[in-house]
Order: C-alpha cells, then sequence, then structure tokens
C-alpha cells in the first residue's frame, strides 16, 4: 500500500492508473490524495467520467470546461432533448448552425425517427456569440430552476437585470440630446442639449415611480448643475456598450410583454398564465437590439452612414 502513483499533468483532474499495490486492480485518484478502487477498467472510467461532470471538466477529456450559467433558450433546447434522451448529460456548440448532444461516453444519439423541434435547437444556437463552447448537465439543469423560479416572478427577473446594467454604467456620463422640437415650452431641453449626464434611475417601476406602464420607459439623468430630467432611451448617446445594455435591458422588458399582449412587464407579471410568464422570461433572457433607426436629434458623432442599397 506504499506504492504511490504519478498524478503529473493532471492537477485538479481524477486520474485513472493500475498499481498492483492495491487491494482492486484499478484506482481513481483525486489530487488530495483520495482514492477510489475498482474491479475493472469500465468501472473506473465510468467514475471519473462522473467526477469529471460534477467539477465542470469534459467527461472524456478532463479539460476544464467551467460553470458559467447557460442562457434560457439553450437550456430549453437541452431539457427538450433530454426528455426524448435522458442519457444525453451534454452539449456542445462549435457554431451557430452546429451543435451536438451527447452522453457521459461522447456518444450523440441518433435523432432520425424522433420528433426533434428544430426550431428550439436553432434558436439556442443562435442565441451564442462566443464559440466553441460546452456546456454540461449540472450547470444547465442548475439553470433549469432558475429560470423556473424567475418565470414565477418575471418582474424582479427583470427588474434585476436592469439593476445589473446600471450597476455596469455607475460613474459613466453620456450624451443628452432632446428630440422636442423647437419651441418655447422646451427651451430648457432644448438649452441642456450636448451636455453630459449621468444617469441616476432607470424608471421601470410604476408603483415606485407614478408613471402610468402605457408610457414610454425613461431614464432619469442629472445634469452638473443637478437638475433631474427624465429622458427617453433615445435622447442619450454614447460609444459605450454598457449605454446600449442598460437600453436594452429597459426598453427590451417592454417590447417582449407588449409583443405578448400586456401594456408593460408589471401588468404582465400582475395578469399573465405562468405559461406566457415562462416565455417572457426565456425571451428576455436572449433579448439583443439587432436593428435601430437614427433619429433627427442624433449628434454627428454618433451617426453611422447608412449601407449602400
Amino acid at each position: 500500500m506504499n506504492q504511490k502513483a504519478d498524478l503529473t499533468g493532471v492537477r485538479g483532474d481524477f486520474a485513472v492508473v493500475n498499481v498492483a499495490a492495491f487491494k482492486k486492480p484499478w484506482i481513481c485518484l483525486e489530487e488530495n490524495g483520495a482514492s477510489h478502487e475498482f474491479d475493472d477498467e469500465a468501472a473506473a472510467r465510468a467514475f471519473q467520467r462522473e467526477q469529471r461532470l460534477a467539477s465542470g471538466r469534459d467527461p472524456m477529456t478532463g479539460d476544464l470546461v467551467g460553470t458559467s450559467m447557460p442562457n434560457a433558450a439553450v437550456v430549453e433546447a437541452y431539457l427538450h432533448v433530454k426528455s426524448l434522451f435522458p442519457e444525453v448529460r451534454m452539449v456542445r456548440y462549435d457554431a451557430q448552425s452546429d451543435c451536438s448532444y451527447t452522453t457521459i461516453d461522447g456518444v450523440a444519439p441518433w435523432f432520425a425517427g424522433h420528433e426533434i423541434d428544430r426550431h428550439l435547437l436553432d434558436d439556442a444556437c443562435c442565441s451564442l456569440e462566443d464559440f466553441p463552447v460546452i456546456y454540461l448537465e449540472p450547470a444547465l439543469l442548475g439553470a433549469a430552476k432558475v429560470y423556473a423560479e424567475a418565470a414565477k416572478k418575471p418582474f424582479k427577473f427583470w427588474e434585476e437585470k436592469v439593476s445589473e446594467a446600471m450597476n455596469n454604467l455607475r460613474g459613466i456620463k453620456v450624451e443628452f440630446q432632446s428630440n422636442l422640437s423647437n419651441h418655447a415650452s422646451n427651451a430648457r431641453e432644448i438649452e441642456l442639449s450636448g451636455q453630459m449626464v449621468t444617469i441616476k434611475v432607470a424608471g421601470i417601476d410604476p408603483r415606485v415611480t407614478l408613471w402610468h406602464e402605457e408610457a414610454l420607459p425613461f431614464l432619469q439623468i442629472q445634469f452638473d448643475d443637478g437638475f433631474v430630467y427624465n429622458a427617453y432611451d433615445e435622447e442619450l448617446f454614447s460609444h459605450d456598450k454598457r449605454l446600449h445594455a442598460l437600453t436594452a435591458a429597459v426598453c427590451g422588458g417592454f417590447a417582449i410583454a407588449r409583443d405578448l399582449g400586456y401594456t408593460g412587464p408589471t401588468a404582465l407579471s400582475a395578469q399573465a398564465t405562468p405559461e406566457v410568464k415562462r416565455e417572457f422570461v426565456n425571451r428576455l433572457d436572449v433579448f439583443r437590439v439587432t436593428e435601430c433607426s437614427q433619429g433627427s436629434n442624433c449628434p454627428p458623432a454618433y451617426r453611422v452612414a447608412r449601407k449602400a442599397a
């Protein structure tokens, strides 16, 4: 029992070795020295793969995959495939049209003859921007629980996304450019155009702001002289992507809620069925602004040249 196995090159992984000094011929050694003995190599390899999966590693290679939370589209597609093939334990995306669902042994199930919802799988592929990426079952099932809980309180889920975007933008100044007409009653706002401002509050909760949800959402801004004003997202400009992320989070909640037939997220949270709430959460999690038009108030520094037809 005094013979030691060589763990070189497997730091943090689970090594399978054949050491005659142990009671059983095959053992699985952990970095901390703990050992697990098996009668045959197949059992040792199966244990190794399970331990790798649980610790965020590729079951076949031992490479660290990580445990980042997959988005709702990826989770929904995985659960769909899992319902048809319970043996599936992971999914790998190599491109927006190339994904593979596999067992812990690296075997991909045969989809032919099964009612696979290709739209779900395609939506999951298109929701990702970085490739390749691997998601393991522990992260996928953990995310599924998070989204299931979020569907019970969709407004809170949206509020947390807006809050995260607000925190990321904290301390960053953006340019204000009023979109109001050049009229005497708008003189103050016109005068302030071109100044840099700080975003203080996202006006998303009518229960707090006493603002009606049928109106457009606003962002409360503050000028250097202390003047506070409720601006619309199309009146604020910056090359900083964090402003884009904030306006996408705020406006995305309203766009999706209204597309689902409600005045806004508050009304949806109070009135919608569980199925609609779940769809709101799933769509919000992967919402991105892919196209927008430039208003007449857009400063020259932020204008984008139009592509020739």
